[in-house]
């Protein structure tokens, strides 16, 4: 787990905010002083998923266009397209495959009408 400053937390989804996460899935952490005093310091777990990274699913469609990273391959990034309604149901079916060594990491979708083109 990565220490960060509050000012980097701000784009990042909080734990607490995730009903289906747990502790395991934080990635970074901040330190500031508790609001109690006595020289105490509130720890706050933040997930890897950014808060902004839902932009551009307004609007409608019949498709999707997404922008995939994962860690294992680092600055390279999947793009590609998808009919289901949930593209994180693609995200996931994209990181059970065998070839995978570790999930992808769903960086951008966006809505829209004939994705393929």
């Amino acid at each position: 787990m990565e220490r960060i400053t509050t000012k980097e937390a701000e784009q990042f989804v909080p734990l607490q905010n995730d009903v289906k996460s747990e502790l395991d899935d934080a990635t970074y952490f901040t330190l500031t002083p508790s609001s109690k005093g006595g020289g105490w310091e509130d720890v706050s777990y933040f997930l890897p998923r950014r808060k902004r990274m839902y932009e551009g699913r307004k609007g409608t469609g019949d498709s999707w266009v997404y922008v995939l990273s994962n860690e294992s391959q680092p600055g390279m990034y999947k793009i590609g397209y998808t009919s289901h309604e949930d593209v994180d149901t693609r995200v996931k079916q994209l990181s059970k495959s065998t070839s995978i060594a570790t999930p992808f990491i769903l960086e951008w979708a966006f809505r829209c009408f004939n994705a393929e083109r």
